[in-house]
């Protein structure tokens, strides 16, 4: 990285990683949002966005549906075409777009 090392933490260990790597947009899943003080990595040249799933729904073998088994259990329903379309069902939100942010 930077030189640095592991001696930043948070945001500025997110920030140092994409400017080493010559990224300027970190996409974070939608939990991270307290996490970034949207401020200060604008200001370092990184856009942020979070990833927001739409909600799914697919056949299991009890109803009702539960949420977030694992990937495993998406993949044993929907096989591997199936999977990769429920992979494809989300929004990119804004920090100043989140209800957090």
């Amino acid at each position: 990285m930077s030189g640095k090392g592991n001696s930043l933490k948070g945001e500025n260990r997110i920030i140092d990683i994409n400017r080493c790597l010559g990224s300027s947009h970190y996409v974070n899943p939608i939990g991270g949002i307290p996490l970034y003080e949207k401020q200060h990595v604008a200001g370092c040249g990184l856009k942020l966005s979070f990833l927001q799933p739409e909600d799914i729904d697919y056949p299991q073998l009890k109803k009702p549906f539960v949420l977030f088994l694992s990937i495993i259990d998406v993949l044993m329903f929907n096989g591997v075409s199936g999977t990769s379309k429920l992979l494809a069902r989300y929004h990119l939100i804004k920090p100043e777009d989140s209800k957090d942010g």
